[in-house]
């Protein structure tokens, strides 16, 4: 009842969202009524991008093999947050994945390319955080895994980097269905991230119309075989307000459902 409460003021129904915490990342997903006014189911649309990694990674949770002072930062964990207040919390389950057949044939390989997205829902409990034992609700999530080529990545740069406030920094990636030559609507945000995986108010955006090129600045290579996708760049320069932070760029979008997609 308290939740509901809590729900019931519009202000914080505008601040509430669900967030995931899985091996030192973050994801949120604004949350609103699923049904006309009820707050008693919420829903999210937002997609978040993983971009390629090995399957391996989401099967096991470095939490418990990790430092004692790295377990905090590792948990995976999902939580309920109404205007900056965590309501409720919960443990993500284990994936359940099921192992890629052999290919012995083409119609083996059709097969395989037909059923290439793999969506794997899961539900979590959340409880309380002032008493472990009383649930306060469940949450729904889906993972999709799907082949690489349908995926959405940063290129430049691919890995954590220290980069100098008020200095432009060229940021490049790539999105799935983009086409060649084609102009698209991006909105970059840069976050600073607290020592806990909080995410706090965004400290720089902008809406931005780029377009998809196959010869940019940023160098792409490709394996043998494979193809060079279109790549969008721009610069960002991150505010003085920065210096010394830890910092999370997002790319959002919206596809041809209007979804939205975050990166």
């Amino acid at each position: 009842a308290p939740i509901l409460q809590k729900l019931s003021v519009p202000q914080n129904l505008a601040a509430t969202e669900l967030r995931l915490y899985r091996s030192g990342h973050t994801y949120s997903a604004p949350v609103s009524p699923k049904f006309g006014g009820a707050v008693q189911i919420l829903k999210s649309d937002t997609i978040w991008e993983l971009g390629p990694c090995f399957v391996e990674s989401w099967k096991l949770s470095y939490e418990f093999n990790a430092p004692k002072d790295d377990q905090a930062r590792l948990k995976s964990e999902v939580e309920l947050v109404i205007n900056g207040e965590v309501v409720g919390t919960g443990q993500l389950p284990p994936l359940q994945m099921q192992d890629a057949k052999p290919v012995n044939s083409v119609e083996d390989l059709m097969a395989n390319r037909a059923a290439s997205t793999m969506p794997l829902p899961m539900q979590v409990v959340l409880y309380s955080v002032s008493d472990k034992s009383l649930m306060v609700g469940t949450a729904q999530l889906e993972l999709d895994i799907m082949p690489a080529s349908k995926g959405a990545f940063f290129i430049q740069p691919f890995e954590a980097a220290n980069i100098r406030v008020d200095v432009p920094y060229l940021f490049a990636w790539s999105t799935h269905g983009a086409i060649t030559g084609d102009y698209y609507n991006f909105n970059l945000t840069l976050v600073e991230v607290q020592e806990n995986g909080v995410m706090l108010t965004p400290a720089w955006n902008k809406k931005v119309e780029v377009q998809c090129v196959k010869a940019g600045s940023v160098p792409v290579h490709r394996y043998t075989g494979g193809s060079i996708p279109c790549i969008f760049e721009f610069n960002i320069s991150a505010p003085d307000s920065l210096k010394g932070k830890d910092v999370l760029v997002i790319a959002s979008w919206s596809d041809a459902m209007n979804l939205p997609h975050n990166m």
